[in-house]
């Protein structure tokens, strides 16, 4: 069953998407990976469920004494508050409600967001966790394979599980795909971001689901 998570999950999203690609009408695939489309949905969906497991993960570590896992709980549960908020204009996409005047003079898309307004609250943001994606899916996992020592202690107990390297492969293969198109006439995937931004949802929620049952298991050995 946990190979439905780590496994199957980022390499059907990948083939469906695909699939997306070259089959669907340029109609039906505005409508499913379009701008409030079921992949921005879905993505939102992710990050509530990545939002209820960074609670019940930070509130399993208030027995613990690794303060790491708090703190990487803590903050897991305030980004992804304001991401998801983002996502949906703080529930303007939802309830349809009129951007103010003022608002709309600095927002490029005239919408009650932040990460429409200034780059640090977008594009600077995602590039952290982007790196994040990488770094935790990809080189921190070898690095503990191969030179176990060098890593310390407390990294050790919130790294990501090795397995999350899967979905930090699809990513980054998404990833690359997309950056070659800005620098050719050849293009992958047309909205390739929405599938970047669902990876990088999904890998934050996968990972703060293994982290809860970390914390778990170590309270369980301590008790």
């Amino acid at each position: 069953m946990d190979k439905v998570f780590w496994l199957w999950f980022p390499l059907a999203s990948f083939v469906l998407f695909c699939i997306a690609e070259v089959a669907l009408p340029a109609a039906q695939y505005q409508f499913y990976v379009g701008e409030n489309g079921p992949l921005e949905y879905l993505q939102v969906f992710v990050l509530l469920g990545a939002i209820i497991l960074a609670f019940k993960g930070f509130k399993a570590a208030l027995s613990h004494p690794q303060i790491w896992f708090r703190i990487v709980c803590g903050l897991g549960a305030l980004g992804c508050i304001y991401i998801a908020g983002e996502e949906v204009s703080w529930g303007q996409q939802i309830f349809k409600w009129a951007t103010p005047d003022s608002w709309m003079a600095v927002n490029d898309q005239q919408e009650t967001n932040l990460h429409n307004t200034s780059s640090w609250f977008d594009q600077k943001p995602r590039l952290i966790l982007e790196i994040g994606v990488i770094i935790g899916g990809l080189l921190l996992p070898a690095i503990m394979k191969y030179k176990p020592a060098v890593i310390p202690s407390w990294l050790k107990d919130i790294a990501p599980p090795a397995k999350m390297a899967v979905l930090a492969t699809c990513f980054l293969i998404v990833k690359l795909c997309v950056s070659a198109d800005k620098f050719s006439d050849l293009v992958i995937f047309k909205r390739g971001s929405e599938l970047i931004e669902l990876y990088i949802y999904y890998f934050m929620a996968l990972y703060l689901f293994y982290l809860l049952g970390r914390i778990k298991r170590t309270l369980d050995k301590s008790a």
